[in-house]
């Protein structure tokens, strides 16, 4: 696809263990000068050129949100922690539509928000599903959620 549409920017989000994940496509191809990664990491890419190609990455930006969000993870009960991340998403997507609709955030601000806020749910959800599953089966060595 990069190859195809001969793209120069690449926004990217890998999680660990992605199959088949394109890291030569990315830092490699003719074409890319710029790979922006969704998440805090870039060890996955391996080395690159800096010459080349520019990678960025998210670190820190969805901090507060994702605070937010993992308070849920000292509640016990897996389905008031459910609650409790679902009124936390509505709260701060309430927030973003209302900074939209009264011009405090543009548009395009809003919706990479929005995205940073569903990183934050997917990131928590995880590691609420991970503590369940350690609680029920215990830690497996080796072993990734």
């Amino acid at each position: 696809l990069i190859e195809q549409t001969s793209a120069e920017v690449v926004y990217s989000i890998r999680f660990d263990g992605t199959p088949r994940y394109p890291r030569q496509a990315l830092v490699e191809s003719p074409t890319v000068k710029w790979v922006s990664i969704g998440g805090s990491g870039t060890d996955h890419l391996g080395r690159w050129d800096p010459t080349h190609v520019t990678v960025t990455n998210s670190a820190g930006v969805a901090a507060g949100m994702l605070a937010e969000c993992q308070q849920v993870l000292a509640v016990e009960d897996p389905e008031s922690a459910l609650r409790w991340l679902n009124e936390t998403r509505l709260a701060l997507s309430f927030r973003m539509a209302m900074a939209t609709l009264d011009g405090r955030q543009g548009a395009v601000d809003s919706t990479r928000r929005l995205a940073e806020l569903a990183q934050a749910v997917v990131v928590t959800v995880l590691a609420m599903a991970e503590a369940d599953m350690r609680a029920a089966h215990g830690a497996i060595p080796g072993g990734r959620f």
